[in-house]
């Protein structure tokens, strides 16, 4: 169980924590360079494979849907995950490994960024009671090849039988954990505070304010009601929306020679601008999802006029 576990207690009735062990991936250098303010990911694989780190740490969103790609299709694309040499991904649950590079050595730096992961796990935890799935949990970890801290997040499947569901989760993390006053309390608050924060960070940037620090994922994602409410929207109608989409389907075996395409277009952005091309399949499924979405929208409107 993907939790973290309490030792007996010593003869001084203290209690430590047994950390699960990560074994580190085939080949790698003993040390990783994590880079500030970005959230570093890898795969894990299952307990019969010693939980052992199957990919090269990433930040990018597309990357991780590549190795999945890769993994799914037994071919390899790139460096970051190489098929009969790594270890196999574990596809019965999401596990990823967490890292990234802290300005400093304090422990009240680490305890603020151990808050704002788990901040996040819970802010995950709203969209997957939407879609009612099983929740993720998050444990720190020991990483025999990290002298950093690391930590592990285990999620439900389900975020991984789809690009797009991945790269939504991966994107959620990312933009939670660095945005600790988001009030996870509800999607509804959690949507305002999004809202709120974007305002606010565009406010800054006007006036340049303080030591501004430019944020991708505020400007064009955050700032956006429409945009949060279609992320809800695909996850909470995940199970309908995607029925009959299965693993070659959803990780098509062709989209390996046309890696660029299906790296630049499988992100859940592109997917909800209808701009994703790799598949046939994946251009069906942006027609559909228009046209659901579109009905929705009709529909609440009718009901606030109704109530007017």
């Amino acid at each position: 169980m993907e939790t973290e576990a309490l030792s007996e207690p010593s003869t001084e009735k203290t209690e430590k924590k047994k950390l699960l062990v990560i074994t580190p991936r085939v080949g790698d250098s003993q040390t990783y360079n994590f880079s500030y303010h970005s959230l570093h990911v890898a795969f894990v694989a299952d307990e019969e494979h010693k939980r052992t780190q199957c990919t090269s740490f990433m930040t990018c969103r597309e990357y991780v849907n590549r190795c999945l790609l890769s993994h799914f299709t037994k071919t390899k694309l790139f460096d970051s995950y190489r098929p009969g040499v790594d270890a196999p991904i574990d596809t019965n649950k999401l596990r990823l490994l967490i890292s990234t590079a802290l300005p400093d050595d304090s422990k009240e730096t680490l305890e603020r960024f151990k808050q704002a992961l788990f901040h996040a796990k819970a802010g995950i935890n709203r969209y997957e009671e939407l879609a009612g799935w099983k929740k993720s949990v998050i444990c720190t970890v020991k990483h025999k090849a990290c002298k950093g801290n690391v930590w592990m997040i285990t999620a439900p499947n389900e975020w991984m039988s789809q690009p797009q569901l991945l790269s939504t989760f991966v994107l959620l993390l990312r933009f939670i954990s660095r945005q600790p006053t988001i009030d996870i309390t509800s999607l509804d608050t959690m949507h305002s505070s999004m809202i709120s924060l974007a305002k606010k960070y565009n406010e800054d940037k006007q006036k340049k304010k303080g030591n501004f620090v430019s944020d991708g994922d505020l400007e064009y994602r955050f700032s956006n009601e429409d945009i949060i409410l279609k992320y809800a929207f695909i996850v909470k109608n995940a199970k309908t929306f995607f029925d009959g989409v299965d693993i070659e389907k959803a990780w098509p075996k062709h989209a390996t020679s046309i890696d660029s395409n299906f790296v630049s277009s499988s992100g859940i952005d592109r997917f909800i601008a209808c701009d994703a091309n790799y598949s046939d399949t994946v251009k069906r499924l942006q027609i559909a999802f228009g046209e659901l979405w579109n009905k929705h929208i009709n529909s609440q409107a009718k009901v606030l006029k109704e109530v007017l």
